[in-house]
């Protein structure tokens, strides 16, 4: 699973990749700004907000070979909690932070239930990454400030590789079914994972690749890219829906939404989509999708995704599609509060040295326009559709205590004390990034 092409790679990083400017986006309030690299949102009933940040990377520095480079990581992550009044405090600091070339990989997505929060955060590239970066699906008891580790999925993937490509793994989207399970999406491992009501991690499948462009050396020679899963939602019939944001070079029209179906198989749901990094459950029972950029424009200087032409889907269970917010510069996560409206984290995808420039946008009505999909290249290959994956297999997730293998800090209000250190980091560190880490890694894909 590479995230950027050896080509594309070697260009952004000799160019140097500059943060994206900001255009003008379709008629949102600004609720909040000085993020760095927000993602995943929740919102609470009494409309407090929880957004994940991604952080800086960190001090460490690491050779992740071709076509990456070399990379830096820490623990600058953390989740962001922003009350009513728009006052902001860090909730969980010192999470893994990732940085590869203009990419932060650190916390992604987030599912808010009851007092629960499920958050997913860290990237793994290779078996000999350190467990402290995981991935992990976390969670916070926000009633008893304690955050603990429910799935270690990067020692998943280093243990097992289920697609058989590159290890590597990001835990991405997170969702919770009516029934209590917790789904999993993992942007590096390209599959789907699911865990049970007693911890028990499973993997459900493998998502096949995404048929197109010349032979790809990351796929074993296949004329295929990644399927990149990114968001997972959970619809009120327990149907699960998985968007994807497919690899390199990210071509219009190719990125898709497919149905988690029986045996472990994903169905196509609705195609013609750009490429994709959110999906939730709106309160009308819609799926609404985002859609992080228009595509990848290599002839720009230097190459970089489209600015400013992010977009939010509305997608009724019957597959119709609607676009309700577009104009937006590099979304990354998308969420409803108590009264319907929306909102949107925005400029989400900058280089640790741009600073903190996301935002939350909020939209209070929204006007549903037409929906026209980009023709997609015609396939080298087989038409996509329903594909068996491997057999679901269960694995337990590593016996170590949750509290020795997650790294995190809850950081309560107006207390200067913390929980127990859980990742081995000295607690004074996580402590003194504090408010000044950043959301959950979008982690856009940059991958094959």
């Amino acid at each position: 699973m590479r995230r950027w092409m050896g080509i594309l790679a070697g260009i952004a990083l000799v160019l140097g990749l500059l943060p994206a400017p900001v255009g003008a986006q379709t008629a949102g309030a600004l609720v909040a700004s000085g993020l760095a690299n927000p993602r995943g949102l929740a919102i609470a009933p009494d409309g407090t907000i929880y957004v994940a940040e991604s952080g800086t990377g960190g001090p460490e520095q690491f050779n992740a070979g071709p076509p990456f480079g070399t990379g830096t990581r820490g623990t600058t992550a953390q989740i962001t909690r922003i009350a009513p009044d728009g006052s902001k405090r860090a909730l969980v600091v010192g999470l893994p932070s990732v940085t590869l070339g203009p990419e932060v990989i650190g916390a992604k997505s987030l599912f808010l239930s009851g007092n629960t929060l499920l958050y997913t955060t860290g990237y793994t590239l290779g078996t000999d990454t350190p467990a402290i970066y995981g991935p992990f699906v976390g969670r916070v008891d926000l009633a008893a400030s304690r955050a603990t580790n429910v799935a270690d999925i990067g020692a998943y993937e280093r243990a097992n590789n289920p697609d058989g490509f590159t290890v590597e793994s990001d835990a991405y989207g997170v969702a919770q079914a009516p029934d209590g399970t917790i789904w999993v999406a993992d942007a590096g491992g390209n599959d789907v994972f699911r865990i049970d009501t007693s911890g028990r991690l499973s993997l459900v499948g493998v998502l096949p690749g995404i048929p197109g462009g010349p032979p790809n050396p990351a796929r074993k020679g296949a004329a295929e890219r990644d399927a990149v899963p990114t968001g997972i939602a959970v619809g009120r019939d327990g149907t699960v829906y998985v968007s994807l944001l497919t690899g390199a070079p990210f071509t219009a029209g190719t990125a898709k939404v497919v149905k988690v179906g029986p045996g472990g198989t994903f169905v196509d749901f609705a195609t013609g989509l750009n490429p994709t990094v959110d999906a939730r459950i709106g309160p009308d029972g819609n799926l609404y999708v985002v859609e992080f950029s228009a595509g990848f424009d290599l002839s720009a200087n230097p190459p970089n995704f489209i600015a400013n032409s992010g977009r939010v889907l509305r997608i009724t269970p019957s597959g119709q599609i609607a676009v309700v917010a577009a104009g937006l510069n590099f979304p990354g996560g998308v969420a409803f509060d108590a009264q319907g409206r929306m909102y949107v984290t925005v400029d989400t995808d900058n280089p640790p040295q741009a600073g903190a420039l996301g935002r939350i946008l909020r939209f209070d009505t929204l006007t549903p326009q037409p929906f026209t999909p980009t023709a997609p290249p015609v396939p080298a290959g087989p038409a996509p559709g329903a594909t068996p994956s491997p057999t679901p297999t269960a694995a337990p997730v590593a016996a170590a205590p949750p509290a020795q293998q997650l790294p995190g800090t809850v950081v309560p209000a107006q207390v200067p004390t913390s929980l127990p250190n859980t990742g081995g980091v000295p607690v004074e560190l996580p402590l003194a990034l504090g408010a000044g880490a950043v959301v959950a890694g979008l982690v856009l894909r940059r991958r094959r």
